[in-house]
């Protein structure tokens, strides 16, 4: 199906003759990052986001676009609706389209493109990306609206590794300084991927990591999604905010059997839900789904809608009207977004009291009960609510911690629940388990098959015997992945041989075993019904 914008400018037209906000422009205050969190105005900040990424509409690239003001104002008011506070963006977003999103009161994670499969260390090349680097946050510096900067997206692996991680890093260290330089107020970072989360550049201030579901392996079949996020904040951020720059499920006509498309509008809307949740749980600090509408350029013809996967991630599709019709996924991350919980964590043990937070800037009121016990309020602190649940009265065990929001109109509305363990660890059999392996080389012959040890120990620290461990590998130089699984012996030990693979480069390994806490989301997109505790490595393999 081919469209010509002449004939689709009559349906969003009429957006152009809404009258101007009547509000005063919103503020702004400073970003800076507070431990684990982005602050904003020294109160830490929810990072709720959507990818955005102008000009992708029926028959336009993102590369080649005018500014059309009634367009972005009919996207934004829809994106603050639905409770977003962020747009995430690849390419820069001009002087123009920050300005726009600054009057809708929306923040920016002002992304910047060059080529992630260069050589890193070309000196033509880091000249023209430090330039244009330079250039973008010289000129965005002026807009308080920005967020922060992702200065790169998912560097490909097979260019780390043969570009040399030294080199990459020296490269990385040589952004920084330019950016900081161009705005020196200015937070950085660059989106990471799974493909080279081998690597650890600390000279970023925060970590930002794009992140689905279906693969690899190590985490469709091992660790599952909330179990990598959580490896992701101890190995990459266990002292910075993370904010997870993508997550989301395709509606494909066709996909890949795994979840890479071919996904129905429900599989979407409860699926991208239960990612944005794990998400929370696993410590993350924010987020943004991936992404706004349906890109149709993406496969190489921008007036034809293919059934490629990448194409169908939109939260609004795009195939009959050129604004866009919001899927299911849209209301249902509306609903969500309304009052986010972010303590306690699905699985928490807790013992004596029970911290609740809740990030709920439109509620008149909030309130938190254990089990169907009373409702208890919340105290307000700006977009924040908390209070402290007393379990002096609570029995030991399982327990579900419920969350609740009242708006304007008196309604209440996204309602949710988590499980907790209540009483001392030393009580509770079982809840969490300890998975390691055991005696893992980092370097290792890549002719050679690679003996695999794990062990499983309960809070106790006993071996936990007959638990099924899910063992798998990815290497991250040319897609190839493996899995397979073993059972724990006596003493809590599971073994596994791992293929030889016969080319140098790097592999990650994870492991991972399911406890006895059952996850309050279980179903979610293809969720295992209890929390899953995994563990994750990386090796190097050598001629």
């Amino acid at each position: 199906m081919r469209f010509h914008l002449s004939l689709l400018i009559p349906l969003f037209l009429a957006l152009s003759a809404c009258p101007a906000l009547a509000e005063p422009a919103p503020a702004f205050p400073e970003v800076g990052m507070q431990g684990d969190w982005l602050t904003v105005g020294g109160e830490k900040f929810l990072v709720v986001g959507v990818g955005y990424e102008i000009g992708c509409r029926p028959g336009r690239v993102p590369w080649d676009h005018d500014f059309q003001p009634d367009l972005l104002r009919a996207d934004f008011k829809r994106i603050k609706a639905a409770g977003f506070n962020t747009i995430r963006t690849w390419a820069p977003l001009t002087d123009d389209e920050l300005e726009l999103a600054a009057e809708y009161g929306l923040w920016v994670i002002q992304g910047i493109w060059y080529d992630s499969g260069a050589d890193f260390g070309d000196p033509a090349f880091q000249k023209k990306t430090l330039s244009q680097v330079e250039e973008v946050i010289t000129r965005s510096a002026k807009h308080p609206n920005i967020l922060f900067y992702l200065v790169g997206n998912e560097p490909h692996g097979d260019a780390v590794y043969e570009t040399g991680l030294e080199e990459v890093n020296a490269f990385y260290r040589k952004l920084v300084e330019t950016a900081q330089r161009s705005d020196p107020k200015g937070l950085f970072s660059y989106a990471n991927c799974v493909f080279t989360d081998f690597m650890v550049p600390d000279m970023w201030d925060l970590t930002a990591h794009n992140a689905y579901p279906y693969s690899p392996v190590t985490i469709e079949k091992t660790l599952g999604y909330r179990g990598y996020i959580q490896i992701i904040k101890q190995n990459l951020a266990s002292n910075k905010p993370l904010v997870i720059t993508e997550f989301g499920l395709s509606v494909s006509p066709k996909g890949d059997g795994r979840g890479y498309g071919g996904n129905t509008l429900e599989v979407q809307e409860s699926g991208v839900v239960a990612l944005w949740d794990d998400i929370l749980n696993a410590g993350g600090t924010g987020g943004c789904a991936f992404m706004w509408i349906d890109g149709w350029w993406k496969k190489g013809d921008e007036n034809d809608h293919s059934e490629d996967a990448e194409e169908w991630y939109g939260l609004l599709g795009a195939d009959a009207d050129f604004v866009g019709t919001p899927r299911p996924v849209y209301f249902a991350l509306m609903e969500y977004n309304r009052a986010i919980r972010t303590a306690p964590h699905d699985g928490a043990t807790v013992v004596g009291r029970v911290p609740v937070e809740v990030w709920s800037p439109i509620a008149t009121r909030v309130e938190a009960r254990i089990d169907a016990g009373e409702w208890l309020p919340l105290t307000q602190a700006g977009p924040w609510w908390r209070a402290e649940l007393d379990l002096s009265s609570v029995s030991d065990g399982a327990h579900v911690v419920h969350t609740r929001m009242q708006d304007e109109q008196g309604q209440w509305g996204s309602r949710k629940q988590v499980n907790i363990s209540v009483g001392r660890v030393e009580d509770i059999s079982q809840a969490q388990l300890t998975v390691r392996f055991i005696d893992l080389p980092a370097v290792w012959p890549a002719n050679k098959a690679l003996p695999v040890a794990i062990e499983v120990k309960d809070p106790h620290g006993n071996p936990v015997p007959g638990r099924r461990v899910s063992i798998s590998r990815f290497f991250h130089v040319q897609w190839n992945e493996y899995e397979t699984s073993a059972i724990t012996d006596d003493n809590g030990l599971a073994t596994v041989d791992l293929p030889a693979f016969h080319r140098p480069g790097i592999i990650s390994l994870a492991a991972a075993a399911e406890g006895d806490t059952p996850r309050h989301n279980a179903t979610g997109w293809k969720q295992g019904r209890h929390i899953r505790y995994g563990v994750y490595r990386h090796i190097e393999l050598v001629e």
